[in-house]
């Protein structure tokens, strides 16, 4: 009878912990589940919003720093010219056309359109006549050559202006999105020293609030704004506040309550918020270093951001490579580069679609 009793007892305590093994391996399964569910909504949100947008009542921008002209034919058709020994550019006009072609931007915010030394072989108005033809539609245009800025638009830019190293333009958005106009800058704050990042980013707040105020006739005071480019300096960066609060003012460790708002947008089918840096491939292992530099700013309100992310052809799978026509290198600086060990992408492409909500 004891033995029985002691078999019995064993068992019940053997099914208990059977019974709590399976509760724990499902809970960690569930708990699991979550954290991959949070992690995926950073992109399959935008997913499920890549096919092209509807005509009426929104609209995409892509800003992209695409690294000294390497995208770009030059006016004659020739390939961008590689550069000096440190820029070393390969030309990589046929992976904007593939990143041009999966997303339809219909505006975009372009720093480095050229190298330098291409300033003459390669021009604003060239760019626009192969932009045309490469889309077969029409295409308005406005640029600084400073920092080789351009901004091109399906819709007409009524007016631009240029500082130092940013533009600001005003855009005619048809009236099946607004009623208002879209005062946009391109940025392409300096690397160095962080103090011309911070005058410069100065210089763009004061003509918002110069607008704001009613002190530029050109602009109408109540148009919406975006801040999008290449800013050079993280989140937490004294020029990213600056624009941010539209103050001026503003110290490098002051707390501040944003003006313009930003989604902070994850690289597409990825966790990480990186726009500027290298992966290091080993395998099917990847890793992504560098930094969040490249921005999108906006006015809010009835203008908003409904969508936004980050493109890192290096991460996606073959699927959805092969969905939207791209191919794995067509964000590498290199793409004759093997796929193997450390391989930089410079700077990624940000991709946002805005609707004005009444």
């Amino acid at each position: 009878m004891n033995k029985k009793n002691t078999h019995l007892k064993g068992s019940v305590l053997l099914l208990i912990l059977i019974a709590f093994s399976l509760f724990l391996s499902s809970y960690q399964k569930s708990d699991n589940k979550d954290k991959d569910s949070q992690l995926d909504n950073s992109s399959n949100i935008s997913l499920e919003s890549l096919s092209e947008l509807p005509p009426d009542g929104k609209f995409r921008v892509l800003a992209y720093n695409t690294f000294c002209g390497s995208m770009f034919p030059l006016d004659n058709g020739g390939a961008p010219s590689p550069g000096n020994s440190r820029q070393n550019v390969k030309n990589r006009i046929p992976n904007f056309v593939r990143l041009y072609n999966a997303f339809k931007p219909d505006i975009m915010s372009i720093q480095e359109a050229w190298v330098h030394r291409d300033s003459t072989l390669a021009t604003e108005a060239g760019i626009v006549k192969y932009i045309d033809e490469m889309t077969s539609g029409k295409w308005y245009s406005a640029s600084n050559k400073v920092q080789r800025q351009l901004v091109l638009s399906k819709y007409p830019i009524k007016w631009s202006k240029k500082l130092s190293l940013s533009l600001a333009v005003l855009i005619d958005l048809p009236d099946n999105i607004s009623n208002e106009d879209l005062l946009m800058f391109n940025v392409h704050l300096p690397s160095s020293p962080r103090e011309g990042r911070a005058e410069n980013a100065k210089l763009v707040v004061d003509l918002i609030n110069k607008v704001k105020r009613g002190e530029v006739p050109e602009v109408p005071s109540n148009a919406m704004v975006l801040v999008a480019g290449d800013y050079n300096t993280s989140y937490n960066g004294h020029s990213y506040k600056i624009l941010s609060s539209l103050d001026p003012t503003i110290g490098a460790s002051d707390s501040y309550e944003p003006k313009l708002k930003d989604l902070r947008p994850y690289q597409l089918g990825g966790d990480n918020r990186i726009t500027c840096g290298s992966a290091t491939i080993q395998g099917e292992s990847i890793s992504i270093s560098g930094g969040s530099i490249d921005h999108m700013l906006f006015s809010g309100g009835a203008f908003e951001m409904t969508n936004s992310f980050i493109l890192n052809t290096l991460i996606l799978d073959q699927k959805t490579l092969d969905k939207f026509g791209l191919k794995r290198y067509d964000v590498v600086k290199d793409p004759n580069q093997p796929l193997d060990g450390r391989v930089s992408f410079d700077h990624l492409p940000v991709v946002s679609d805005f609707e004005i909500k009444n």
